[in-house]
């Protein structure tokens, strides 16, 4: 499902002049240290983008939310995940002012892109991997684990609930 590539032909044949865009596409999941995100909807990227002579100047913003479990009473909810950026993408050939550059050593942090596309995947991956919470809370008033489970004791308690029309129902068939 959808695409993580921009054509940037048009972009440097119209040098300066911003063109947006919107790409979908998914990641199947992304390990953290151990913590495993897995994309409840797809990636959506909101982009613009021009070149000005040197390289491919991207803003936009990331969204996309996560299956995920509560650091604190463990329950599982959706979380949604949203990070705006602004990045420049340089030509493997890109020479700098005087010097030829050399990304190995100076810009170990640059993407770089060759010919005529570029793939935004590396790039989305990564910046949900450096941005995204290292906790999960499924609201910000969460408790814990005993709070919710005394909740749900007292849901199941109720006249009305489930458990209550099960267990009545099991006592009929005795």
């Amino acid at each position: 499902m959808g695409n993580s590539v921009i054509k940037i032909a048009v972009a440097k044949k119209g040098f300066g002049a911003y063109i947006h865009q919107v790409l979908d596409f998914e990641i199947k999941r992304i390990e953290i240290c151990g913590r495993m995100l897995v994309p409840a909807t797809p990636v959506k990227v909101d982009l613009k983008y021009c070149y000005d002579g040197d390289a491919i100047n991207a803003d936009g913003e990331i969204s996309v939310s996560f299956y995920e479990s509560c650091a604190r009473c463990n329950k599982e909810f959706v979380m949604p995940f949203s990070y705006s950026f602004s990045e420049k993408f340089y030509s493997e050939n890109y020479k700098g002012d005087e010097f030829p550059h050399d990304f190995a050593i100076e810009d170990e942090e640059s993407f770089i892109y060759s010919g005529e596309t570029l793939d935004l995947y590396d790039f989305v991956y990564t910046t949900i991997v450096l941005n995204v919470p290292l906790h999960s809370l499924c609201n910000e008033d969460c408790t814990s684990l005993a709070q919710n489970e005394q909740e749900q004791c007292e849901e199941e308690a109720a006249p009305n609930s489930l458990k209550a029309k099960l267990t009545e129902a099991l006592r009929k068939q005795n």
